[in-house]
């Protein structure tokens, strides 16, 4: 069983005889001083659990020890007891004020002094733990940001690997894709790999691209945009892609003929762009895709909404977190997979602009991007 090292400091040698005969047992360990100064030596030396002080003494009191001691209790919590024959209530202030934790006038009983110091001991061992707690959360923050430190980096790594594969793989595709003569039966199965190698750069694009905002090293380069000229140019990219699969795009815009928004043209239009295959991708054929652009308190707020496989409500709040994955209201089915959305948000959030998603009254999600005007 850990003993209690309690420092009795008291000018009168029967006082402190008397103190380490009411400490005597197995929980406490007493030291002695008989100066105020050899009280802070001991009390350096020995890293007391508690001390006892006598205020009156000649040349260095205990108020000068308190003072002495101030800075160092106040790193490392030692608990003091005052002792005074003084019946002023000045001197008992004086000495809490200046860090005493309490107090005892002489003569006091052996009962009285063990229920305060098994007292401030209590406080003294439940400060310690916390301390000890703290330093374990400390160093235990220190180990997780080390390993997310290197996990950035592996990722980083990884990616910037894959980055140089694919473009790699583009190049070999290219050059197999002009030597090779299509055929009804093989066009479809070049389209798919086309298709599946731009959908991995993509991805990779926009993991370099997130990993760049997150550090606050992506370069935005903020310009006018005329609103109504970057969407036609995104619509008119895009329409064949609805054409075949049969879907209505619907574009709906009010007195935007000259606004403009301030943000990065080749960013904004992934965003964007990003959304409305986004769209497209979970409409059933024969549905509707709607784009809504109107002005709305100083920001430029951009709607797309779909018709097809909705999100459950508890995910709403999370399809914008990494790689989370959101099972589609039709079964088989997933959606806010990857990193686009991710991406769209973080984008978004560089040019000081919101996006949230919604469910539609009937079926579908409606993503909503609101942009400060210029």
């Amino acid at each position: 069983m850990r003993k209690f090292k309690i420092l009795i400091v008291d000018d009168n040698p029967i006082n402190v005889d008397l103190l380490k005969e009411y400490l005597k047992g197995d929980e406490f360990l007493t030291i002695s001083a008989y100066s105020g100064k050899e009280a802070v030596k001991l009390f350096r030396e020995e890293n007391p659990d508690l001390m006892i002080l006598d205020i009156m003494m000649p040349e260095f009191d205990g108020f000068d020890v308190l003072n002495e001691l101030s800075a160092e209790r106040t790193l490392n919590y030692t608990p003091i007891i005052v002792l005074t024959a003084l019946q002023n209530i000045g001197s008992i202030v004086q000495s809490l004020e200046m860090g005493a934790d309490d107090f005892l006038s002489k003569p006091f009983s052996n009962i009285e002094l063990l229920a305060r110091v098994k007292s401030l001991l209590r406080t003294k061992t439940l400060n310690d733990r916390i301390k000890q707690y703290a330093i374990e959360v400390a160093e235990n923050n220190e180990k997780l940001n080390d390993l997310l430190n290197w996990q950035k980096d592996m990722v980083n790594m990884i990616i910037h690997d894959l980055s140089n594969s694919i473009g790699t793989l583009q190049i070999a595709f290219h050059i197999l894709e002009q030597k090779s003569e299509k055929s009804i039966e093989t066009a479809p199965v070049i389209e798919s790999i086309k298709s599946e190698i731009e959908s991995i750069s993509n991805l990779v694009v926009s993991m370099l691209d997130m990993s760049k905002i997150e550090a606050g090293k992506f370069p935005i380069n903020l310009v006018d945009i005329n609103v109504l000229e970057l969407f036609n140019s995104i619509i008119s990219k895009n329409k064949l892609l609805f054409k075949n699969k049969n879907i209505q795009l619907v574009f709906n815009h009010s007195n935007l003929k000259n606004t403009k928004i301030k943000a990065d043209d080749s960013l904004i239009t992934r965003i964007l762009t990003n959304l409305l295959i986004n769209a497209l991708k979970y409409s059933d054929e024969n549905s509707k895709v709607e784009i809504n652009l109107y002005n709305e308190n100083g920001y430029f707020v951009f709607e797309v909404s779909d018709e097809g496989r909705g999100i459950p409500d508890e995910h709403l709040d999370r399809i914008f977190d990494k790689y989370y994955q959101v099972s589609a209201m039709k079964e088989g089915t997933r959606r806010g997979i990857g990193l686009g959305l991710t991406f769209c948000k973080l984008a978004v959030e560089a040019h000081n602009g919101s996006i949230t998603a919604k469910k539609n009254d009937i079926s579908g999600v409606r993503f909503i991007i609101k942009l400060p005007v210029s």
